[in-house]
Parts: C-alpha cells; structure tokens; sequence
C-alpha cells in the first residue's frame, strides 16, 4: 500500500504486455492509498531452498590438455538445475566434423542424453574447433552425476572444456 501526496495522479504499470491502471487522487492536506492489483509473480531471487554452484568438465577422447573432471555427482536430497553451459572444443582426426557436445543426466531413473549444437564450428580437415554456449534447463537428480560427452564425426582425439552453472533445489 503507497500513498501519493502530491495533487491527481494516474499511475499506469505495463505487466507483461496487459495494463493495469493504478489510480490516487490527493491534494496537498490529504493522501489516498494506491492499490496495485492482478501483478505478475516474481521470483525470490534469495529464497533459500535455491543454491547457485558451477562447475568445470571436461569431455576427451585421448591424452589431451583438457585436466578438468569428467563428471559431476549431484549430492544426496538435492536435484542440480543446469541453466546455462559453455565449452571451447577441439577435436583432431582424418576430414573430422565437430557437431557439439552432449550431457548425461538421470531424473526419475530415466538416463537422458542432452545433445547442445557447436556455434559456427571452423577448422580443416585434420582439425576442428568449435564454441557452444546455451542456456538449458536441465535436471539431475540426487545421488546421480552429470556427465559429457564429444559429438563429433571421424575424430581420433579431442576435448570440450566446459562451464556449467544453475541451481540445486529440494525435490
């Protein structure tokens, strides 16, 4: 509840795309309360249920520079929210192609495997490289891991480094 103070005053808030007009009339002796109704939900960017984590992967295929771990174990009565992955790749091999990379997740004792695209991968015939940034929303549930894995055609060796970042909640 808001007061205005100062002489007649329309309030006009643009919610999501609909208009939801808030009105209050005052002069200067006396105030009129202003009621806000039919607003969207906002999330709670500090509920506590919600902790933030990232993390470091990697995705190889042979001795490679890459030393980051191949997977990540999500923690008892907890479920991982994957909202965003990055990764550098590089992959080596005879007319090799660099597609994108791939996340293993379990929800519900179902294994998924989530492919994510490479953006404008570029390279020759014996090498190619590759960026892949996306926003996901994936899951991964308690007591279970997130793992990568390469998508690449005619390779021999390579890697993805990969940044992975989100949430985890209560299930």
């Amino acid at each position: 509840m808001s007061a205005v103070t100062n002489s007649a005053t329309a309030i006009v808030l643009l919610v999501f795309g609909s208009v939801v007009p808030a009105l209050a009339q005052s002069n200067q002796n006396r105030t009129t309360p202003v009621t806000v109704i039919g607003t969207a939900t906002v999330r709670d960017a500090d509920n506590p249920g919600r902790h933030p984590f990232h993390a470091e992967l990697c995705a190889k295929v042979g001795e490679t520079a890459c030393d980051a771990p191949t997977k990540l174990a999500v923690g008892p009565g907890v479920r991982a929210v994957i909202e965003f992955v990055s990764a550098s790749c590089v992959v080596e091999g005879n007319g090799v192609k660099l597609v994108g990379l791939g996340l293993n997740t379990k929800v519900d004792q179902v294994a998924v495997s989530h492919f994510l695209s490479a953006d404008n991968p570029v390279g020759d015939a014996s090498e190619a490289r590759g960026i892949i940034s996306k926003l996901t929303q994936l899951y991964a549930d308690p007591e279970t891991s997130i793992s990568p894995f390469l998508v690449a055609s005619n390779w021999t060796i390579g890697f993805c480094q990969i940044s992975i970042s989100g949430h985890t909640i209560t299930p």
